[in-house]
């Protein structure tokens, strides 16, 4: 493993352990016995001013912990929640909108080389236009200050790129660092001077890469910029408009009069300890680079909540798509329609800061949410989000009336609360409404049923309420039927995802019962496939045995020496006829030849031929083997087979049928017809002759 490889794996390891170890307990982690090499990865780490202490013992320094304190994966969207978890719903919208689009850029800029979104913040000092940007560099572990670049001091050059020229003659161009990290900060953007921001524009022209001077460079980061409103005009003439329909728009005046409160919630965000979890840029991979045409559905629904105006600077499903899918990597667990339905909220939340963007009334319907994915943690988030929104800028208009009457603003603060409060008790009763409780017992049914009564009257008394004291009165009595709908709603979710799982694990084995099955019968078929290869074989070489005794078997008269045509024959290597030898003796050697010679006498009468030269040996038998047929005669003279006939066909035919039975039966188990050519066999009539020898 590479010395710097070494160096990171004992970070991290460090982290992991709580941030304090020895070096042997560092040097057991990463499996070193060199102690010089063990030394050498700690000081290494030291000289980073990564970690601290004395020799027997280091410790993580701040610097060490932004380093290696990285989430995981699966938990990323529960690191960015909690960074926002103080901002206003607007800023806290545009900051999961600029993590999901510098995911999305990172992994997918490859691929998809245009439709990124820019993100643009326009409004008063102290709103909090740059603050946003700097924590999403925390985040990510990148410096703040590196990221930021104030436009008032820098030149199309140090933007982009500068032309230098070669040892060797002619020039390249040498990128701006601004263009190669994964994010970049254009602070006070109105104060540049108009080419520096006619150069700044390649950043939110929503590509991956720019051209200068003919050639084309890559362009890496998601970019953003902080821009002043002008003292006099349009408000938004600063910001052409062909960039801001390829951006996010956060108009942050409506925290104007509210800023200390972003600096306190910064304070205490900063104060916290450095340990806590940041996120690993090239660890958050989108699940995919293309939405499915579900999720596609849901950006294409957000026009419906844009005014003609909102829709004419509305960036395309496209750029929503590539932010949707960064979200997606956040959670492993998010449904990418879930994705989707989170950006569209964020998107929105933030767009209606520039007034006559959205339409009056734009929030989703949350019944239909439910209805559409039940009462799953993250639809819960999106109504928390929407809720929040709804609060917030009931308290952006009431800020805005209370210079006038102080009462009006009372009221209407009191309106914002008492609809918040009565919000959140019909969402949280619709989701124990009885259908969505189906795989609860009854017993917990019925249960439900009178937590959802009281959270219905809680409701209306809530909407009919007119003090803070009565207001007061009934959120503490909705505490409880509160806590409790929440608990009936989490045992339904963890009912159905038990019973998500039983059916995901049924569907499984059935699958595998279809697969064992499927290769049950492949090795059947090919088992029986092999079985008759081999009686096919079998049968050949059966045919191919008995085709030769099937030609002797039909021969007649006297052509060649039948005995000598017998006696060569073999099957299945055994001899078709075997000679024994007779007694030994004068007087049956005598008898025999008396025989032989009247034999022969006999033949001279009633045959032309020739006759046979004498004879000489003992007499003995010829046995056809396996049967009890015997001839006699001499080991080179049998007088019954000397002739084509009868008596070879008797010697054939055991022989020959054994064959014919064995072929038959494997023709039978193969089902071919039997072999038409072969000759009948009949043992009845062949029976063998056996002339007397003496």
């Amino acid at each position: 493993m590479a010395r710097g490889e070494q160096v990171e794996e004992a970070g991290r390891w460090l982290a992991s352990a709580g941030g304090s170890a020895t070096p042997g307990e560092i040097g057991a982690a990463l499996r070193l016995t060199n102690r010089q090499r063990q030394s050498e990865v700690i000081k290494a780490l030291r000289g980073g001013g990564l970690v601290e202490g004395p020799k027997q013992r280091v410790t993580l320094t701040a610097a060490g912990w932004a380093r290696f304190a990285v989430a995981e994966v699966s938990g990323a969207g529960r690191v960015v929640d909690a960074a926002v978890a103080g901002w206003p719903y607007a800023h806290a919208a545009y900051i999961r909108l600029m993590v999901s689009v510098m995911v999305g850029r990172h992994h997918l800029g490859s691929v998809r080389r245009s439709g990124h979104l820019g993100f643009m913040a326009i409004g008063e000092t102290g709103t909090g236009k740059t603050s946003p940007v700097e924590q999403v560099a925390w985040l990510f572990g990148l410096d703040p200050v590196s990221i930021r670049y104030l436009m008032s001091r820098e030149t199309k050059g140090s933007l982009i790129g500068r032309r230098e020229q070669n040892p060797g003659g002619g020039y390249r161009l040498v990128c701006s660092p601004a263009t190669q990290g994964p994010l970049v900060l254009l602070d006070e953007f109105d104060k540049a001077e108009k080419p520096v921001r006619e150069a700044a524009w390649a950043f939110f022209q929503g590509d991956t890469r720019v051209t200068v001077e003919g050639d084309l460079y890559a362009l890496a980061p998601t970019a953003a910029l902080a821009a002043n409103p002008p003292e006099q005009g349009q408000r938004y003439s600063g910001l052409r408009q062909e960039y801001r329909r390829r951006s996010v728009v956060l108009d942050t005046g409506y925290m104007r009069g509210r800023g200390e409160e972003i600096e306190a919630m910064l304070e205490r965000f900063y104060a916290q300890p450095p340990q806590r979890a940041r996120l690993d840029l090239a660890r958050l991979v989108p699940p995919a680079d293309r939405l499915n045409d579900r999720a596609r559905e849901v950006l294409r629904s957000v026009r419906r909540a844009l005014t003609e105006a909102g829709r004419e600077e509305f960036p395309g499903v496209q750029a929503l798509e590539l932010a949707a899918l960064g979200r997606a990597a956040l959670d492993p667990d998010t449904d990418q329609v879930m994705a989707a339905y989170a950006t569209a909220i964020d998107y929105l939340l933030v767009t209606e800061t520039v007034p006559g963007q959205v339409v009056e009334g734009w929030q989703l319907d949350m019944a239909a949410v439910h209805a559409a994915f039940g009462d799953e943690a993250d639809v819960e988030a999106l109504g928390a989000v929407i809720d929040q929104a709804r609060t917030e800028r009931a308290r952006v208009k009431a800020g805005a009336r209370r210079a006038v009457v102080a009462r009006q603003v009372d009221d209407d603060e009191l309106t914002a609360e008492r609809a918040t409060i009565a919000a959140r008790l019909k969402r949280v009763s619709d989701s124990i409404e009885g259908r969505r409780l189906g795989v609860l017992t009854g017993e917990q049914r019925d249960a439900a049923k009178g937590v959802r009564a009281v959270l219905v009257k809680l409701g209306k008394q809530v909407a009919d309420s007119r003090s803070r004291a009565a207001l007061a009165e009934l959120t503490d009595r909705a505490h409880e039927p509160l806590a409790a709908a929440q608990s009936i709603a989490q045992a339904a979710a963890r009912e159905r995802a038990r019973l998500a799982d039983e059916q995901r694990r049924t569907a499984r084995e059935s699958a595998e019962n279809k697969r064992q099955a499927v290769r049950s019968r492949t090795l059947t078929r090919k088992a029986e496939q092999a079985r008759k290869g081999r009686l096919r074989e079998a049968l050949a070489d059966l045919v191919e045995e008995a085709r030769p005794l099937e030609t002797l078997y039909r021969r007649t008269g006297t052509g060649g020496n039948p005995l000598t045509a017998l006696t060569a024959l073999r099957v299945n290597g055994t001899p078709l006829l075997v000679f024994t030898p007779g007694p030994q003796s004068a007087a049956a050697l005598d008898a025999t030849l008396t025989i032989l010679g009247a034999v022969g006498t006999l033949m001279a009468r009633t045959d032309t031929r020739p006759s046979p030269a004498p004879r000489r040996g003992r007499p003995g038998t010829w046995q056809v083997t396996g049967t009890g047929r015997v001839f006699p005669g001499y080991a080179d003279h049998c007088p019954a087979l000397a002739a084509w006939g009868q008596n070879t066909r008797a010697v054939l035919t055991p022989a020959l049928a054994a064959l014919h039975t064995a072929e038959d039966q494997i023709r039978g188990e193969l089902g071919v017809k039997p072999r038409q050519t072969r000759p009948r066999l009949d043992t009845e009539r062949w029976q063998v002759t056996r002339p007397a020898l003496g």
